[in-house]
């Protein structure tokens, strides 16, 4: 396959990537989206076509995101004042419901769609469509909605990936009833 046709400007030369395309080829990689990446429009674009660029090599990748700058956002126009514990966000059901429109409304299918147009299939997996986090509790009672993987479901992800799909994963679960926010990097060491 030709890579110079969708190869980025910006991207070291294809003669350079050849030795690390080759190593990764077949291989799931996780990609973090998070923080300063998405502090602009342009960074999130660059991300994607990256995401997008490694799908059509043969890389497999998958997606988490995580969404702090904007819940903060909507937090502050809503005049929900947030609340730590040692450097974690007291999620109660005010704070559940806006951390669930920011990444499952917003922040996800954006991403997704971003990632299309740059030439890749990507899917949704959140607690509202393709769930694959499941928790029994909460990390700590005082933190509200917020909680630790107890179970992914691995082989819904692979079939995702065996689909030629790029997972796009929300850092929220499910228990019997409720739905919660998890931090993206427990969530990064589980998968």
């Amino acid at each position: 396959m030709d890579f110079s046709e969708f190869w980025p400007k910006e991207a070291p030369p294809l003669k350079e990537a050849t030795k690390f395309i080759e190593k990764y080829q077949n291989k799931k990689i996780i990609l973090k989206y998070g923080g300063q990446v998405m502090a602009t429009d342009q960074l999130t674009k660059a991300f994607a076509q990256d995401a997008a660029v490694c799908k059509r090599i043969g890389i497999k990748p998958i997606v988490i995101h995580g969404g702090g700058p904007q819940i903060k956002i909507k937090l502050k126009e809503q005049n929900i004042e947030s609340k730590f514990i040692l450097g974690l966000r007291v999620t109660d059901e005010k704070v559940i419901k806006i951390v669930e429109e920011v990444l499952l409304n917003e922040i996800n299918p954006d991403l997704v769609n971003t990632i299309q147009q740059y030439g890749a299939k990507a899917e949704s997996v959140t607690v509202k469509k393709n769930n694959i986090i499941h928790v029994t509790k909460a990390m700590n009672p005082e933190l509200g909605f917020v909680a630790e993987p107890e179970n992914i479901n691995i082989e819904l992800l692979n079939t995702f990936i065996e689909e030629g799909l790029v997972p796009v994963v929300a850092p929220m679960g499910i228990d019997s009833q409720d739905r919660y926010t998890i931090l993206m990097q427990i969530l990064l060491l589980e998968l």
